[in-house]
């Protein structure tokens, strides 16, 4: 068996990164020659247009069975050129469409907190406060210690429903995020609702599979933060007011007059 020079092979896409390649080359007594490749990704494409005996792939075989990353011909331009049109083929985009849930979380506090049992004070020094290591600070949004202040203690929450497009090309992937690409049909009543809401597409969002079940969910969490709002901004709309709601709950009424978080938005 001869070693030969490497092959080495780039291949530029229309977009993403070059494909770079460099492989042995060995030729043996009989004039076989042979590449042995490191990309099990270019590995499956070639052993598939072997199988399906697609015309550039003609006369390409696999080494031996079990030994599946070395090609062998008797032709060692037709192999190079069959391996420049497989990572060719590795390369070209492919799409994936499908119908997400998106959403954005954010909050900030910070608290003295027994993660067992769910209970929680303003800080470690407040009376009948769980000692560490039953408790310690915990929080969202920033560093959290008694030396860290929140300017406000705030949670938000956006949802929304959109057709999400991945396209890879080779090891590049980029997904999109669209809002008028739905199918007819493809919304039930609780994902049209939910996609009423003026949201902002954020920055940072996660997603998950779109279902009637998960639109109703954010739909109503989202209204019941947008209820939290409207009962409890007025309050302090000016001193006269918030004095007011300081007397009403002092004489025993709600602290947040009307809300019910356990309601169903319809």
């Amino acid at each position: 068996m001869t070693s030969l020079d490497n092959f080495a092979f780039t291949y530029q896409p229309m977009v993403g990164e070059a494909y770079k390649l460099s492989a042995p080359v060995t030729v043996d007594r009989r004039g076989i020659f042979r590449i042995t490749l490191n990309d099990s990704l270019l590995i499956d494409v070639i052993r598939g247009e072997i199988r399906t005996e697609s015309e550039a792939f003609k006369d390409i075989y696999l080494e031996r069975p079990g030994k599946d990353d070395t090609f062998q011909c008797n032709n060692l331009e037709k192999l190079k050129y069959a391996i420049e049109e497989a990572v060719k083929i590795l390369c070209q985009p492919k799409t994936e469409r499908s119908v997400v849930i998106i959403y954005n979380v954010s909050s900030e506090w910070t608290a003295w907190v027994n993660q067992e049992t769910g209970k929680f004070w303003p800080s470690g020094a407040s009376e009948g406060a769980d000692p560490r290591p039953l408790a310690n600070w915990t929080g969202q949004g920033r560093s959290t210690h008694l030396a860290e202040r929140v300017k406000s203690f705030s949670f938000g929450v956006g949802a929304s429903v959109c057709v999400k497009t991945t396209i890879t090309r080779g090891k590049d992937k980029k997904s999109t995020y669209s809002w008028v690409d739905f199918e007819e049909g493809e919304l039930g009543p609780w994902g049209k609702k939910l996609n009423q809401f003026c949201y902002m597409d954020p920055d940072r969002k996660e997603d998950i599979p779109y279902t009637e079940e998960a639109a109703k969910f954010f739909y109503s969490l989202i209204m019941a933060t947008i209820d939290l709002g409207l009962r409890t901004m007025p309050l302090f709309n000016t001193k006269k007011s918030l004095k007011k709601a300081i007397q009403d709950y002092s004489s025993g009424q709600r602290l947040i007059p009307h809300l019910d978080t356990d309601k169903e938005h319809q």
